[in-house]
C-alpha cells in the first residue's frame, strides 16, 4: 500500500511540474514576424532608389509596380533589367517599400 501511495504522490508531482511547464511556455509571447507582401515578375527598369516590376498573369493584363529601395533593402543576386525577381515589400505613405529582393536564376 505505501508503495501505490509513493507512485500515486510522484505522478500526481509530475502532472503538476508538466502543467506548470506548459503554462510558462504557453505566457511567453512569440516574437512577431514582420508583415511582408510579396510580388514576382520581371525588372523592367532599375534606378538608384526604385526598381520596376511587371508581372504578368495567364489571361490577365500584365501589372506593373514600382518599389522603393534604401539602405535597409536587402538585395540578393545582380539586380538588372530582365531579372526575374520576388520582392518582399511593405506598404507606406511614401509608397512601396522593398525590404528584400531575390533576383532568381532562369
Amino acid at each position: 500500500m505505501p508503495n501505490a501511495l509513493l507512485r500515486a504522490a510522484l505522478c500526481a508531482l509530475a502532472v503538476l511540474v508538466g502543467c506548470l511547464f506548459a503554462q510558462e511556455q504557453a505566457e511567453k509571447p512569440e516574437a512577431e514576424a514582420p508583415e511582408y507582401s510579396f510580388w514576382s515578375g520581371t525588372v523592367t527598369e532599375v534606378e538608384e532608389a526604385a526598381v520596376t516590376v511587371r508581372r504578368s498573369i495567364s489571361g490577365r493584363k500584365p501589372e506593373m509596380r514600382r518599389f522603393l529601395m534604401n539602405e535597409e533593402t536587402i538585395v540578393e543576386g545582380d539586380l538588372r533589367s530582365n531579372a526575374r525577381v520576388t520582392v518582399a515589400f511593405v506598404e507606406g505613405e511614401e509608397g512601396d517599400l522593398a525590404k528584400r529582393i531575390l533576383v532568381r536564376s532562369r
